[in-house]
């Protein structure tokens, strides 16, 4: 008979299934199935050895457990490995809970037990509120990854002295130093930064301590070694995660290790090879690399590297009793009092008095219209570190009382100064007038844009006027609505050829607010037409001959005629014998007469002046020295007007207005480029070629002045003294 004693497989959390085989091999004599007392039990694992004597190997052989007394291999198993030696290892344990167990041997046919024990395991640890491990080393072991919830998962990933994940990893946003020669902190050489010899993290740069506080802390390089030379390194799958279990040669207590990579840039590396895990040890072989622990699959060995202190590696954490907290705590803010309050912001500050041992890393005001604001209220920072500081706090709610303290954080928390209160008042609207237009007779059209209601509802706007300046509603008014935008009035029943004064106005609960004063004169007539003072040597009309308002065409005459026809070329003028050269009237150069014809008349005369002639009167039409007077001192605008396009053109001076039409004009039999282009003659000759005469030209992008054959039909726009 031959005598052998196994260490069984791992099993975690449920049975391991049972193959059978269908070997037809000599059956298994068993003679002894020995179940030993625990050599270990812990809080979630235990160790029991297992005496069995057999003529030949058995299919399969272990322990079989559970909470409840005989468990069978319908119960929790843990399978034999004859590499492993003598010990089993049951895994997955509840605490505290008591368990039986029992040996089994399994062979071709049957299943036979051993004696039943019972054990208790083990209460867990833990320390504020995360369990630990006693392996029997200096430091207490973590049973899972900083930022983990179960020891497989891997956690968070923080760079070497930063103790806040980031979305990317790189030299550039590295908290003390943006390269590996410009470090500001944990620096042993000149080569490499500013020099301060300090090779192990402070507390407050340890993100162990940082996050869970207690008593935890990152491991140093000694005590990871430490570790290292005192357990097996073993690659197993836990719940379906590949990593390593670790288990202490001092006392047979393990933690688990999954595989985790590390972060370069905004990339996870290797998650499924590489266990990997920081020191808080500052690496002998350059400042600009930090110690850190590593081991790949299949290997069992972990090994120790200088790893970038910008790369993002999980951190295992360690419980040590004798830690010390530092002599550090939250800064001291002040709270400036407010400034600058408007109906919908405020200036608030502060001042930064002390860091409380740790860098201010942000400042700033907290508000909120409740008391006792935090930074999860609404916020507005300002930099960082000591000193005094401003924040603009901005779309507040007009009318309502606002609480703000300045704050203060840094690495320990946030710090507040004392509150105070401001209200946003409302104000009064603002307003502007818009230029008169359609200015006739007795009638304009004026208006006004409420632009800012001041916080408070504009309940009534409108225009008000008057013959005098600075008109107030309780002269003449004209109301249109409420609230904001841009609104219109009709002014009727006024007195003709008069002065008005108009300013737009917005009333809201502050009182009424005005806008700025225009005028305007309304139109005076001639003869039964109307005119408009454009502050000129001359009035001009309101329209065109023939036209019936400002934006009709009206007719077309050819120069110096006063009626309109059915085409206009030299054959159908008036003043020559058929061709451009033979002029019979209105010709200073013989070479442009018919037959050597002279009169030098180089001005209309008004028997020949459409404008006199068909409206009488003072009426007549302008020079060309009126016309270029009207577009020198006036301010042309492209528009259009009641659905027709021309130029609004606006004096300089006084700030009225006419319109002319683009009328287009006539050629031939033809009406060409109306809407698009519009010429309006002068009285005056080009005396340089006689068969020419002066106008005004333009289009929407230019206008000019310029003179054409005297046949052609345009539009006559009337002027009188």
């Amino acid at each position: 008979m031959k005598r052998y004693n196994y260490i069984l497989l791992s099993v975690l959390f449920g049975a391991t299934a049972i193959m059978t085989s269908c070997q037809k091999d000599e059956e298994v004599i068993v003679s002894t199935i020995t179940t030993n007392k625990p050599t270990y039990v812990h809080a979630d694992n235990a160790t029991i050895s297992i005496d069995l004597d057999y003529n030949d190997r058995p299919k399969q052989y272990g322990i079989c457990y559970g909470t409840d007394p005989k468990p069978t291999i319908k119960n929790s198993l843990a399978l034999c490995a004859d590499s492993v030696g003598q010990l089993c290892e049951l895994l997955g344990l509840e605490a505290t809970t008591t368990y039986y167990a029992r040996a089994f041997v399994q062979n071709r046919s049957d299943v036979l037990y051993g004696n039943e024990i019972t054990f208790t395991t083990a209460e867990r640890l833990t320390e504020s509120g995360h369990e630990y491990v006693d392996m029997g080393l200096s430091v207490k072991w973590a049973t899972m990854n900083v930022g983990a919830t179960i020891a497989e998962e891997g956690g968070m990933y923080f760079a070497w002295g930063e103790v806040e994940e980031k979305e990317t990893y790189m030299w550039d946003n590295y908290q003390y130093g943006n390269s590996r020669t410009t470090l500001t902190k944990y620096c042993e050489s000149e080569e490499y930064g500013t020099v301060d010899n300090k090779a192990v993290l402070d507390l407050w740069d340890d993100a162990a301590y940082m996050i869970w506080g207690g008593k935890w802390r990152m491991p140093t390089y000694n005590e990871w070694d430490e570790l290292l030379r005192n357990s097996t390194w073993t690659w197993v799958e836990q719940n379906g995660v590949k990593g390593v279990r670790v288990r202490s040669t001092k006392n047979g207590n393990c933690i688990f290790l999954p595989t985790t990579g590390y972060k370069v840039g905004a990339d996870l590396n290797n998650k499924d090879v590489i266990v990997g895990f920081w020191t808080s040890s500052l690496s002998k072989n350059g400042s600009y690399m930090s110690y850190g622990v590593s081991v790949e699959n299949p290997s069992n060995t972990a090994s120790f590297y200088g790893f970038n202190r910008y790369n993002g590696y999980p951190i295992r954490a360690v419980m040590d009793n004798a830690i010390t907290p530092p002599a550090v705590d939250i800064p001291v803010v002040v709270t400036s009092a407010a400034s600058e309050v408007t109906k919908n912001s405020a200036v608030v500050g502060g001042n930064v008095l002390s860091d409380g041992g740790s860098e201010v890393t942000e400042r700033g005001v907290v508000y909120s219209t409740s008391q006792n604001p935090t930074i999860e209220d609404s916020k507005v920072s300002s930099g960082s570190g000591f000193g005094e500081f401003t924040c603009n706090l901005i779309n507040l709610q007009t009318g309502a009382t606002y609480y703000a303290r300045a704050y203060a954080k840094n690495k320990f928390g946030v710090a507040y100064g004392e509150e105070v209160s401001f209200a946003c008042e409302g104000v009064l609207p603002t307003v502007t007038t818009l230029q008169p237009t359609d200015i006739s007779y007795t009638s304009a059209t004026v208006g006004g844009n409420v632009t800012d209601n001041g916080g408070l509802e504009v309940t009534e706007r409108g225009v008000v006027y008057g013959t005098n300046q600075n008109p107030t509603i309780e002269d003449s008014k004209v109301t249109n609505g409420s609230g904001l935008g841009q609104f219109t009035c009709n002014l009727t029943d006024l007195q003709d050829g008069t002065t008005y004064y108009v300013r737009a106005y917005a009333i809201n609960a502050k009182g009424t607010a005005y806008g700025e004063e225009v005028s305007f004169m309304t139109a005076s007539s001639e003869n039964s037409h109307e005119y408009v003072d454009l502050g000129l040597s001359v009035k001009w009309a309101t329209m065109n001959v023939g036209a019936s308002k400002a934006e009709d065409y009206g007719s077309y005459f050819a120069w110096g005629e006063t009626t309109t026809k059915d085409t206009y070329n030299w054959s159908t003028y008036k003043y020559c014998n058929g061709s451009a050269y033979t002029l019979t009237k209105y010709c200073n150069k013989s070479s442009y007469g018919n037959n050597g014809f002279t009169d030098n008349k180089t001005q209309l005369e008004l028997s020949d002046d459409a404008a006199h002639v068909n409206w009488g009167g003072s009426w007549r039409m302008p020079t060309d020295a009126e016309l270029t007077e009207l577009r020198e001192q006036c301010t042309w605008s492209w528009t259009i007007q009641n659905s027709v396009s021309g130029y609004k053109v606006t004096s300089k001076s006084n700030g009225n207005s006419i319109f002319l039409p683009a009328a287009g004009y006539r050629y031939g039999s033809s009406l060409k480029n109306a809407g698009s282009y519009g010429s309006y003659w002068s009285s005056s000759l080009n005396t340089d070629y006689p068969t020419y005469a002066w106008l005004v030209d333009f289009y929407s992008s230019s206008r000019f002045r310029s003179y054409t054959n005297r046949y052609y039909g345009y539009s006559v726009r009337p002027v009188c003294p």
